[in-house]
């Protein structure tokens, strides 16, 4: 599925390095990008245990978005990890309005679009939950 932003439309998407092959490294930052269907923008929702998902990347299933250095500190930043751990889990809530809020398992904080960016490669980060347009997802199906 792509994962979009509700505050600027752009896909969910892990920075891939720059190397020939394009791909996609544990650290890799998750920031936002304008749709290009490519892989680093397309995720899969595997269920973990209590009602929690690891998001995976389809560019390489083992890795999952994470919370830097397994932070609980509001401001720290999203990055791809090996899956399994707890601050690699994420719990899907759907709001009223359709979109969804992603709260990671470990801090309890949501991704959050920092400073509410809408210019491409703007990174995510965790946050307090404020029910702002930068914190609410759509999930689209990817055909």
């Amino acid at each position: 599925l792509a994962i979009t932003s509700v505050q600027s439309g752009k896909a969910v998407t892990a920075k891939t390095a720059t190397t020939p092959a394009n791909e996609l490294a544990v650290g890799a930052l998750i920031e936002q990008e304008g749709w290009k269907n490519k892989s680093s923008q397309r995720w899969h929702m595997v269920a973990a245990d209590e009602g929690y998902f690891y998001i995976q990347s389809a560019a390489n299933s083992s890795q999952c978005i994470a919370i830097a250095g397994k932070s609980i500190v509001p401001g720290s930043r999203a990055e791809l990890a090996p899956c399994g751990a707890d601050y690699t889990q994420w719990q899907v809530e759907f709001l009223a309005d359709g979109t969804v809020k992603l709260a990671n398992r470990k801090s309890t904080l949501v991704l959050d679009l920092a400073h509410g960016a809408i210019a491409d490669h703007a990174p995510f980060a965790q946050a307090q939950w404020l029910n702002s347009d930068g914190q609410r997802f759509q999930l689209k199906p990817i055909q």
